[in-house]
């Protein structure tokens, strides 16, 4: 599979990464994976998507295929997510692999992180202490 979703232990996030062969034209797959996650979760998580693998074509744009319209809102407003944390370099790849046409996509997707260590750490950090332990 080119992706893998997990629940990290003891920590209010869900962690998807996306390896070196996934493509945008699986995003639906991805997003319902994450949902089905998000659906089984009693409280609020981070939904973390590790694209940091996931290659930027040549010309360092999105392809015109990826750039078709998909709504995010099914997978980005669901009621179990306090913040959706991508990682990537840059917004291109962003873009790329999850088949968005505009980076401005709401209240749950402030910004992105170039590391995983650096998007958990912010997690962590923006976490209320008694939701740390409560997870895994």
């Amino acid at each position: 599979m080119s992706y893998h979703t997990q629940i990290l232990e003891n920590r209010p996030v869900i962690l998807q990464t996306c390896h070196g062969d996934y493509r945008s034209t699986e995003m639906t797959s991805l997003w319902a994976e994450a949902r089905r996650m998000l659906d089984e979760m009693d409280q609020p998580v981070y939904y973390v998507i590790d694209l940091e693998a996931v290659l930027t074509p040549a010309s360092g744009v999105p392809s015109p295929e990826s750039l078709e319209f998909y709504n995010p809102d099914v997978t980005f407003s669901h009621p179990n997510i306090v913040e959706v944390v991508p990682v990537a370099r840059n917004m291109s790849t962003i873009i790329e692999a999850l088949g968005l046409h505009s980076v401005l996509l709401g209240e749950t997707m402030r910004q992105y992180f170039h590391t995983l260590e650096e998007a958990l750490a912010y997690c962590e950090a923006q976490s209320e202490p008694s939701l740390v332990g409560c997870y895994g």
